[in-house]
């Protein structure tokens, strides 16, 4: 086996195969930092999400953000509320 034969190498697959993975109905959760949140914050007049805080975003398996909790228990509670099947990403 020479070098660059590493069966465990890392391949790239677009986000339609992603979405293949798992079925239909699964989701993702993926924690989260407020200053990853791109484009949710409420707006001016609302409430601002304090720096530091973890969230707790739900994903469709082709990375579309379906939501975003403030636990982990509520996100995992939110997907299978609406008959999804969430698994936990890192």
């Amino acid at each position: 086996m020479q070098a660059n034969d590493n069966p465990m190498k890392r391949i790239a697959i677009t986000p339609e195969q992603l979405a293949l993975i798992g079925g239909p109905n699964t989701v993702y959760i993926k924690e989260m930092g407020a200053d990853e949140i791109a484009g949710i914050e409420p707006p001016p007049e609302g409430p601002k999400i304090p720096k530091g805080i973890k969230l707790y975003a739900v994903h469709l398996m082709d990375g579309t953000r379906l939501a975003v909790v403030d636990s982990r228990d509520a996100a995992f509670a939110a997907a299978r509320q609406n008959e999804m099947e969430p698994v936990s990403v890192h």
